[in-house]
């Protein structure tokens, strides 16, 4: 699975989950900290990636374009510590693996998690 890990997030998490084989990079490793959301939306969907992001904003983003892509890993837990994040991501991208790859955002509270198939609205009647 291909990550794109938002400026939120630490680039320790993408060297941990690179050491167990992702394919994963933070914004910031490839100079694109001033990406806009829209822009890490295209770079998510042109490379296959799922986003990875506290930023609220990126749920409204996808409703807006009705896109079945790209994925969404959304924090909204407290608890924002590498170690926890490490933790969440190892066991959710296994857990969620067919929901991530068939398009969906996966959302992490702090006491459980919630999942919504994209396109959020679903396919437009003419």
């Amino acid at each position: 699975m291909k990550l794109v890990l938002d400026m939120h997030i630490s680039p320790v998490v993408a060297v941990e989950l690179r050491s167990i084989g992702y394919d994963v990079f933070q914004l910031r490793e490839r100079g694109l900290q001033k990406l806009s959301d829209e822009g890490i939306i295209e770079l998510a969907v042109h490379e296959n990636r799922v986003v990875v992001t506290f930023d609220l904003d990126f749920t409204a983003h996808l409703a807006r374009s009705n896109a079945s892509l790209p994925s969404l890993v959304q924090f909204r837990n407290d608890d924002a510590r590498t170690v926890m994040i490490i933790a969440l991501l190892k066991t959710i991208l296994v857990q969620y693996e067919a929901e991530l790859k068939a398009g969906s955002i996966i959302i992490i509270d702090a006491d459980r998690v919630r999942t919504r198939r994209l396109p959020i609205f679903g396919p437009k009647l003419i």
